[in-house]
């Protein structure tokens, strides 16, 4: 029986989409094993608790598990992990200051240099900072290791030696799951097969247990509101997120586009963010578009950094249209329309063709998606219902074969004594 589970992820920053699977991860993990000790592992000490997130401890808390007695799982709890390199996940943990610092740094360095600089930075063994050499953690023999519903969209460009490391690390986990085809298609290329297909965890955001669970709310209160905030915006707005690189390229395509959308469909729209970490820059946006339309009756800004927030907005909104696959996700299992924007953003195509309807347009560019959250807002609300649940459905099973299947023998009982 497992008793410690180091569910790993990038929790260590405010982005709503690695947030959930901190809590996502313990709320499965804790369903299947009620006494297991749950450990958040991110590279950076930090508690963003007061924002939805978790408590987490850096990799070297792991060592003083090296004898404790009983199973240990090393759960890595989704995202995009295949393809994330040393230097572009610490650029992830800088400020806004230090994340320009380290652009400005990467002119004149080899990206393979900066790999190598990153990892002696934070004295790691692994080749990358999610994909695990297993013999390097400190565990005694006997412990777990699972990668649940990952992905990689930019996995196939990274280069050979990555590419080997993802192979090695990856034939020596016990349970590999990817969430859209093409990570699968990209791992069957190096030799890393079969490799489950399963929907990334997310869309289990309606369950019913689940917000009591992630929030802490009693049973009527969870009824009441689910997602335990009393938004001071109007219900049945559509909701619009981007991503700061996008808004600075196509500003003024986003802007008419957000006035079209008000003139066609006469509906309140709420702007609001997902992320708030180098590459998930969405504050850029909702300053932008603030700043060029500027609020009024019609034009809402929501800006709070708050799981909970993000998750009942999107389950109130009339539609949701955004470059966030979480955003994207959560519309899905609260059966909402939604828009997927950018061609660029090639996991929100993944995830459409993988588990949602083939009619929901993805891959809208930044001068069409008024018209496209038009053609979303069409769909036949038992039609949306009926998706979000099958797929809900199908992640269940897929989470409960797991303990029959690759963990079974790890799950079942202890090999130390």
């Amino acid at each position: 029986m497992f008793v410690y589970a180091f569910v790993l992820g990038a929790f260590d920053r405010f982005n709503y989409g690695d947030i959930l699977f901190a809590h996502i991860s313990a709320y499965l993990l804790k369903e299947k094993f009620p006494d297991i000790q749950i450990h958040f592992i991110g590279f950076k000490k930090t508690d963003l608790g007061r924002s939805g997130g978790v408590l987490v401890r850096d990799f070297s808390f792991i060592d003083q598990f090296k004898s404790a007695p009983g199973e240990s799982l090393v759960w890595v709890s989704g995202g995009a992990v295949l393809d994330v390199r040393w230097w572009t996940m610490t650029q992830m943990l800088l400020s806004d200051r230090g994340s320009k610092a380290f652009r400005r740094v990467r002119r004149y360095l080899r990206d393979e240099m900066l790999d190598f600089l990153c990892r002696r930075y934070h004295r790691s063994p692994h080749p990358m900072p999610w994909i695990f050499d297993r013999d390097a953690l400190p565990f005694d023999e006997g412990f777990a290791i699972a990668y649940n519903s990952v992905g990689g969209a930019n996995f196939s460009p990274l280069p050979e030696r990555l590419r080997s490391a993802v192979r090695t690390g990856l034939s020596t986990a016990d349970y590999v799951s990817v969430r859209d085809a093409n990570s699968r298609d990209a791992l069957a290329e190096i030799g890393v097969a079969p490799v489950e297909l399963v929907p990334d965890s997310a869309v289990l955001l309606n369950e019913s247990s689940l917000s009591k669970t992630l929030f802490g709310l009693g049973e009527e209160e969870a009824n009441a509101d689910p997602y335990g905030t009393r938004l001071s915006l109007p219900e049945g707005s559509i909701c619009f997120q981007c991503a700061g690189r996008f808004f600075r390229r196509f500003e003024d395509d986003i802007c008419d586009q957000i006035e079209k959308l008000h003139e066609v469909t006469e509906q309140n729209i709420v702007v609001f963010g997902i992320g708030y970490a180098p590459f998930h820059d969405d504050h850029l946006t909702i300053d932008g578009i603030s700043d060029r339309l500027g609020e009024n009756e019609w034009l809402h800004v929501y800006r709070e950094e708050s799981v909970s927030g993000i998750a009942r907005l999107i389950q109130k909104s009339s539609c949701y249209i955004g470059t966030s696959l979480h955003g994207y996700i959560t519309a899905f299992a609260f059966s909402r329309p939604r828009v997927g924007l950018s061609p660029d953003v090639g996991k929100l195509v993944g995830f459409r063709d993988a588990w949602d309807l083939p009619s929901m347009p993805v891959g809208i560019s930044f001068s069409d998606f008024s018209e496209a959250a038009c053609r979303a807002l069409r769909h036949d609300p038992e039609t949306l219902n009926g998706v979000a649940r099958r797929t809900k459905d199908l992640y269940v099973s897929k989470f409960e074969a797991i303990w029959d299947g690759a963990l079974a023998d790890k799950a079942a009982g202890s090999s130390r004594s």
